[in-house]
């Protein structure tokens, strides 16, 4: 039965894009909710979501802190286009509740069912996947402070040899709204950001019947996106992704763009910027960045302790900082987060109470202004 499912997605034509672990390009997961997620009130979503058809024009931004939620707050992302590559995708309307996305060699596949944008599958040059449990992309309505969370599963093919399973939660939340500064010129009002945290893992073997046997890959994906009332994708994308090996840290990838429609540049003068920003020329884009570049300097100094069931976080900052914590296991389940913004200084801590939780491996994940620092113990 498995092994017929599997077949069938081996050749089948309209497969989503799926950002696997050890790629070093993560895909783009186009959370293609519109207009409808700044709305008060239900509409009819399948005529407010796109055209026919849409050019999206993708500028590369430099990964920024994605900073704290909340009301009201102005977000200046003038400083954050240091070159000045395009990227293009397309979208288009193939029935009337289903999208299909193209960006270079990828291509997703999305429906709409009532009141909610569901990603049902997903195609890249080496991987092909289909979901059987749909991943949640939005739902709409949606208004400050709500939130929902729904888990989701896939088998696929990968490399045409090896078959993949794939399982996981996501859970979006509506975590702040204000207006967006992208240059002197151009400011967005009545700007709603949406934030979405994806843990999964993945299982891979060349004989379908092992794959409950194979050795586990978890991702945690966290994402930061921002919807303008007057655009119907998201003006900015903001994406940390970390992979791991039976909860052995792998790498981080990172990356962040600002969205437009073709006929709408918003004049942010690309193409009169050089190395530095100034007077023309251009700048090589790179789509992971290092570790070791300003943007990712070590900023926190932390000591971790296990008492009991008590896990002791306790650290100093060099700066300013929003922190993401959570403790997932190795079915990528998160049993803890928390998120906390503080200014530098010293002597801080946090603790987690890991009371009740099943006996195992664990990973307790930190999230520093995009630099991920990660922690393995049993319980």
């Amino acid at each position: 039965m498995i092994k017929e499912l599997f077949l069938k997605i081996k050749n089948y034509n309209q497969l989503t894009i799926f950002s696997l672990m050890y790629s070093k390009k993560i895909s783009i997961l186009l959370s293609a909710a519109c207009f409808p997620v700044l709305s008060f009130c239900k509409k009819d979503f399948t005529k407010e979501l796109i055209m026919q058809s849409d050019n999206i024009i993708r500028y590369c931004m430099d990964y920024f802190d994605p900073g704290v939620g909340g009301k009201d707050l102005i977000w200046d992302f003038s400083n954050y286009f240091s070159n000045s590559q395009e990227k293009h995708f397309f979208v288009s309307q193939i029935e009337p509740d289903t999208i299909k996305v193209l960006e270079e060699d990828r291509k997703s596949v999305y429906v709409i069912n009532d009141d909610s944008l569901l990603q049902m599958s997903y195609e890249d040059r080496l991987t092909k996947i289909h979901y059987n449990q749909s991943v949640l992309k939005m739902k709409f309505p949606s208004i400050l402070t709500d939130s929902i969370s729904k888990s989701f599963s896939g088998l696929g093919i990968y490399c045409a040899d090896h078959y993949l399973s794939e399982e996981g939660n996501i859970s979006v939340y509506s975590d702040a709204y204000g207006k967006i500064i992208l240059s002197e010129k151009d400011t967005l009002e009545s700007v709603r950001r949406i934030h979405s945290i994806k843990s999964y893992y993945v299982a891979m073997d060349a004989d379908s019947n092992s794959l409950d046997m194979s050795k586990l890959k978890q991702v945690i994906e966290e994402r930061y996106e921002w919807y303008a009332m007057d655009y119907c994708y998201p003006v900015i994308e903001n994406v940390v992704s970390t992979s791991y090996s039976n909860l052995d840290y792998i790498g981080s990838t990172r990356y962040a763009y600002c969205n437009l429609p073709e006929d709408n540049k918003l004049l942010l003068n690309f193409n009169n910027r050089n190395n530095n920003g100034e007077n023309g020329g251009e700048e090589p884009y790179k789509e992971n960045y290092s570790d070791t570049s300003k943007n990712f300097q070590n900023i926190i100094d932390f000591r971790i302790n296990k008492e009991g069931e008590i896990i002791h976080l306790n650290y100093d900052l060099k700066d300013n900082a929003l922190i993401s914590i959570m403790l997932c296991n190795s079915m990528a389940i998160v049993y803890q987060k928390k998120q906390v913004y503080n200014s530098s200084g010293e002597g801080y801590n946090m603790q987690i109470n890991c009371s009740g939780l099943p006996r195992g491996q664990y990973v307790l994940y930190i999230n520093v202004k995009g630099k991920i620092y990660s922690e393995k113990f049993n319980l």
